[in-house]
């Protein structure tokens, strides 16, 4: 069901409406409606995140990081997280455990 608004537009905007308006043979409340959906579409595409994406990206980045900490620490995970979760977190110096 359509839903009746305004729209406040300069004069500039009207007549180039008008003008593709009648080039196209549509009306302008037509013409506004397609172009509104349009570019909705596109912008809710980049912030919308895929189907399962969220989860494979999180996935992803545990699996990087993981990586990192063996790269560094010469295992899979730090044994001290508990008592340093700080540093590990935010980059406070270790404690010694």
């Amino acid at each position: 069901m359509l839903q009746r608004t305004q729209l406040m537009i300069d004069e500039q905007t009207k007549q180039d409406l008008e003008f593709l308006a009648r080039s196209r043979g549509k009306p302008v409340s037509k013409l506004v409606r397609e172009y509104l959906k349009d570019r909705i579409l596109k912008e809710k595409k980049k912030y919308a995140p895929r189907a399962g994406a969220g989860a494979t990206t999180t996935l992803t980045k545990m699996a990087e990081a993981a990586k990192k900490l063996e790269e560094r620490y010469g295992q899979s995970r730090p044994t001290d997280v508990s008592s340093n979760i700080d540093h590990y977190l935010y980059g406070a110096p270790k404690k010694k455990v």
